[in-house]
């Protein structure tokens, strides 16, 4: 492992769990491989937990310019964290005051960022609403556009729109399909909406006095584990999505059930990706194993590796990936595009088939 990335490793883990890193004396970096660790932070999406990590150690610091201009992206993501805050509460609070009275589930966010300790410090994109069926998405969808708010209605029950400046998204369906065949794609649906209408399939939780509204800890791992694989395959992953999942487990170890989680999973074709999931954050991120739902066996090292490898590759949502600078303009890129996925698809087609199979003609 390349110098530079030990030290990005070793400053996650201190920001995640709080380990002492080895004295970084001994991970002495020149000017370059400083520039180099916090390049791969910001292409990881995971510079906020670099900078937590590199005020508590206190020496051996890279160049100061670089510190500065994070703490300037760290001020900036407060701002974003205290916009979603107050928008999320202004949309809950007008939902449960509309003629159909729900309040929204929070996927992802906010609900993963009150997971960490300085929840600002994560990175925040769109606020994602889950409104546990089609038809509820559809009436919240259609009570924003009677507020005169322009929205943008996509397929599979989603809609997306803007509001003070943050992008929004509704959502209908927890996971997308995960089967060719019709009939049971229909019977996982109709298996999610059950699952929601059971009063213990969400909880409410406080963030600096927001009331939001989040999943069951079995129905949001799936949930995260559903997302992640989608972006791996597509756009990429990075260490921010790996981290999220990482936190999410450590703060329900004591709450989750291992069984239902398990079968849950297992249900819909995606339990070995979270065993290789889990692998990967044991081995690279520390995560304990005892905070795992369920002990995890059988993962291959180089399975792991062919994770780590696309990880370093594409990073957060693929967004700096620097394959993706390559691609040609006209029919050829399209033709690249595919080509790309495609690999993709393949690599990781082992550790959820099904799931795989039935996301590809959805491209």
């Amino acid at each position: 492992m390349d110098q530079s990335i030990k030290v990005l490793q070793e400053l996650l883990r201190l920001a995640l769990w709080g380990d002492e890193p080895r004295d970084l004396k001994d991970l002495e970096l020149s000017p370059r491989q400083w520039t180099l660790t916090m390049n791969a932070s910001l292409k990881q999406g995971v510079q906020g937990l670099v900078l937590d990590s590199l005020e508590r150690v206190g020496e051996t610091h890279p160049p100061r310019i670089s510190l500065d201009q994070f703490r300037a992206m760290a001020d900036a993501q407060k701002l974003v964290y205290r916009q979603h805050l107050k928008l999320t509460d202004y949309l809950r609070v007008r939902f449960e005051n509309s003629d159909r009275p729900f309040t929204p589930i929070v996927l992802k966010g906010l609900s993963l960022a009150r997971l960490y300790e300085k929840p600002w410090l994560r990175n925040l994109g769109d606020i994602d609403l889950y409104f546990a069926s089609p038809e509820r998405e559809k009436w919240a969808t259609d009570c924003v556009e009677s507020w005169g708010t322009p929205v943008g209605r996509g397929k599979c029950s989603e809609s997306s729109y803007v509001m003070g400046g943050v992008v929004v998204e509704h959502h209908g369906l927890l996971v997308h399909p995960h089967t060719i065949i019709r009939s049971q794609s229909r019977k996982l649906q109709e298996w999610i909406e059950n699952e929601m209408k059971s009063p213990d399939s969400t909880r409410s939780i406080s963030l600096e006095g927001v009331e939001i509204r989040v999943l069951r800890p079995d129905l949001d791992l799936l949930q995260l584990l559903s997302h992640a694989l989608k972006h791996c395959i597509n756009e990429g992953i990075g260490l921010r999505q790996l981290c999220d999942i990482a936190v999410f487990l450590h703060a329900n170890k004591d709450i989750i059930d291992g069984g239902k989680t398990f079968e849950t999973l297992r249900i819909f074709g995606l339990e070995s990706w979270a065993r290789l999931v889990f692998a990967f954050l044991i081995q690279w991120l520390g995560l304990p194993e005892g905070d795992l739902p369920y002990k995890v066996e059988n993962v291959k090292k180089q399975n792991i590796a062919a994770l780590s490898d696309e990880v370093a590759k594409s990073g957060d949502l693929g967004f700096m990936d620097e394959r993706v600078s390559k691609r040609p303009r006209g029919w050829k890129g399209k033709a690249f595009t595919a080509r790309r996925i495609f690999t993709k698809a393949w690599r990781f087609l082992p550790y959820a088939p099904r799931e795989i199979i039935a996301w590809l003609p959805t491209l």
